[in-house]
């Protein structure tokens, strides 16, 4: 979506990262970027309590662990962004405009992490994140193989 946004705006990706990385995967995804979201996916599943009905300060588990994850990572954006190896272009998708990079960037990425991990069967575990998979590499043949627009 990223790509897409620099595609048809002509100004801007929503976020980039200059070309300090060992390698530069799509317009604003580096392989340090993947890998923070692979240790993060672990490191979220080993901190959610098992019983999905525990509450944290009157809040259920998977909300509280999702809404502070979020800003816990935005928090470390921030300072990425400040130390010049993430670069946000637009006012609203910027400090002090924060609010956007949790509810859209990070929380629906904690939500379907969440709700995958608390799936009963492996079986349906595979099959959706499956589907996920299936439906990127759709996307990469579409827009970077055949449109060539990313």
């Amino acid at each position: 979506m990223n790509a897409l946004w620099l595609h048809f705006s002509r100004h801007s990706a929503v976020w980039t990262t200059p070309n300090h990385s060992a390698c530069v995967l799509l317009v604003g995804l580096t392989i340090e970027i993947s890998m923070m979201f692979a240790v993060a996916g672990v490191l979220l599943a080993k901190v959610l309590p098992e019983d999905k009905k525990t509450k944290i300060l009157g809040i259920p588990n998977r909300w509280f662990f999702t809404i502070s994850f979020s800003i816990f990572f935005v928090f470390i954006e921030v300072i990425l962004n400040q130390w010049g190896v993430l670069v946000w272009a637009y006012p609203w998708w910027n400090w002090p405009n924060v609010w956007l990079i949790i509810l859209i960037g990070y929380m629906p990425y904690m939500i379907f992490s969440f709700w995958v991990h608390d799936m009963e069967s492996m079986k349906k575990k595979i099959a959706v994140v499956a589907g996920m998979w299936g439906i990127v590499i759709v996307c990469l043949v579409l827009f970077m193989g055949i449109l060539k627009w990313i």
